[in-house]
This record gives C-alpha cells, sequence and structure tokens, in this order.
C-alpha cells in the first residue's frame, strides 16, 4: 500500500508514509494477527495513543523473534526428534519428545503443540506468557488449524510407521489430523491396562535403581531413569 501511494502522480493524491508510519501499520497488522492466535476479536476499547503505540511496538517484536525462531527451526526440530514409538515402554519418553519437537511454529506463528492440547476450549486467564496463551486458546477450528493438524499428521505417522503404533492411527488416515491421532495413541498407551503395567515397571525400578559408579552405570542415564520412574509414579498419584 505505501509503494501504491507513493508512486501515484500529484494529480492523484500521491502520499509517502515515512518509515516510521510504514513500521507501525505493520506492528498494527501484527497485533491483530496476535488476536486471532488467541481467539480474541480486535478492540481499541480504553485504549489511549501511547499505550496503542507501546501495544503494537511488543506485537511488532514478537514478529520478529517469531521470524527469528523460524530460521532456526529445522535445526532445532532435527535435534528434538522423538525417535519411533515402538511400544510401551517408550510412551512417556517418547510423547515427552514428540510435544518438545511440537515447539516450532505453525502457519499461523503458534506452537504447532497447540494442535494435541488436552482441552478443546480456550483457557483465557493463568497464562505467564503470551506462547503459553496461544498454545491452549488456538483455535482448533479453520484453515490455519487444518493445515497444522494435517502437518502434525505427518509427522506422527512417519514416527510410528513400521511399528506395532502405526495400527492405532492407520484407521483415521483419511482425516489428516494429528488431533485425532494423538488422541487415540493416548487413549491406547495412557488406558488402564498400560499405565498399570509402566507404574508396575516404575515401583520395580524404583526399588532396584541404584547408583554406585560411573562404569557400571553413567549418571546421566541414571538420572534419566530416575526421571522416568519419577514421572510415571507421579501420574498415578495425580490420576487418583
Amino acid at each position: 500500500m505505501e509503494e501504491s501511494y507513493a508512486k501515484r502522480t500529484p494529480n492523484a493524491e500521491r502520499m509517502y508514509f515515512g518509515l516510521q508510519r510504514t513500521k507501525q501499520l505493520k506492528a498494527t497488522l501484527h497485533w491483530v494477527q496476535d488476536f486471532a492466535r488467541v481467539s480474541e476479536v480486535p478492540t481499541l476499547e480504553g485504549f489511549t495513543q501511547e499505550y496503542f503505540k507501546a501495544t503494537i511496538s511488543v506485537a511488532a517484536q514478537r514478529a520478529d523473534i517469531r521470524k527469528k525462531e523460524a530460521k532456526d527451526a529445522s535445526s532445532v526440530s532435527s535435534e528434538a526428534l522423538p525417535g519411533k514409538l515402538k511400544d510401551n515402554k517408550k510412551w512417556q519418553e517418547w510423547i515427552m519428545g514428540f510435544e518438545n519437537m511440537l515447539s516450532t511454529f505453525g502457519v499461523n506463528g503458534v506452537p504447532l503443540v497447540y494442535v494435541i492440547r488436552e482441552k478443546e476450549e480456550a483457557e483465557s486467564e493463568g497464562h505467564n506468557t503470551f506462547v503459553q496463551k496461544c498454545i491452549v486458546c488456538a483455535p482448533l477450528t479453520g484453515p490455519h488449524f487444518e493445515a497444522d493438524a494435517r502437518n502434525v499428521h505427518q509427522l506422527a505417522t512417519s514416527f510410528t510407521q513400521g511399528e506395532t503404533s502405526e495400527q492405532w492411527i492407520k484407521m483415521h488416515v483419511k482425516k489428516q489430523n494429528g488431533r485425532v491421532d494423538l488422541k487415540v495413541l493416548c487413549a491406547h498407551y495412557q488406558g488402564a491396562g498400560n499405565t498399570t503395567c509402566r507404574i508396575a515397571e516404575a515401583t520395580r525400578l524404583r526399588e532396584t535403581l541404584h547408583y554406585k559408579n560411573e562404569w557400571l552405570l553413567s549418571f546421566a542415564i541414571f538420572l534419566s531413569k530416575v526421571h522416568t520412574c519419577s514421572i510415571s509414579l507421579k501420574k498415578r498419584t495425580t490420576s487418583h
């Protein structure tokens, strides 16, 4: 729009926005888009001019951060690969890795992990950061969600292909919806039977796991096993 007005003749109301105004217009666009990311409608109610300028400045900063993180997404994503979901024993470790991998942004600038969040409805309060608010409030309908859900489906398929876990999402393959895929996997691997098995294994591990020296068991592996054990037992406590 800026370029179009600048190219007009004087008789056709030529106008030069200037760099500062152009930046403010772009920032306003980012501010409006931020509302869509949290399922809200833009409003200027109660805004002063100075407060509005400060608010769109923050929106512009968020856009710059997303742009930078998008450039680094490929390297970050490759380092966060969860590997194949082979069996029930690997579920807790796998789902944590999968969620971490989905920290990269989707098509609307919201981390892909929002696609597989537990609650359907948006939670507009109790967030420490704007990104957290986006994750729990982003719409689970519409073109942006459909594109992101298809992306998550492709990822889930690639990490279950050739494994027993593949059978659980195969029947939903036509939906191309990663949210549906993860619901099915969670229903199976976090079901009563599998949960009981994991708790029994965690209890056994808690009773037998001891760190003696680095040669027999590295401290890093020891901590990893302790962490896995504590997660399983904590889930048992919260479920009751």
